[in-house]
């Protein structure tokens, strides 16, 4: 199995959190971009929810990228201005790629 370059059609940025300690208030978590990527995108679902009379959307992606050993389940990953937490990681092939189970809370974007 090989992973076509033209599905790698658009810029994904891993961003990690770091812990930054803090005497005063106890340690504090920024999130910094680790680096961009290409990736494939495709949609798993889009639905509406509700909770005390409140709609949200919840938004399902996977995102296929070239193999990399530092991406890991706690980070998260950014797509044309939409912060995905990632879900789940699943190596393609032999170190071929990875497929990113992805959900985006309130996705507003794309």
């Amino acid at each position: 199995m090989t992973i076509d370059p033209a599905t790698l059609n658009r810029r994904l940025t891993i961003v990690r959190r770091t812990v930054v300690p803090d005497e005063e208030y106890g340690d504090q978590y920024i999130w910094n971009d680790l680096r961009t990527i290409w990736a494939g995108m495709k949609y798993d679902s889009a639905d509406e929810q509700f909770a005390a009379n409140q709609g949200y959307a919840e938004r399902v992606v996977t995102f296929t990228i070239r193999f990399t050993s530092d991406l890991t389940a706690v980070d998260r990953v950014r797509c044309l201005g939409v912060t995905y937490d990632v879900t789940g990681l699943k190596e393609i092939g032999n170190r071929l790629g990875l497929e990113i189970k992805a959900e985006a809370m309130n996705p507003g974007g794309a």
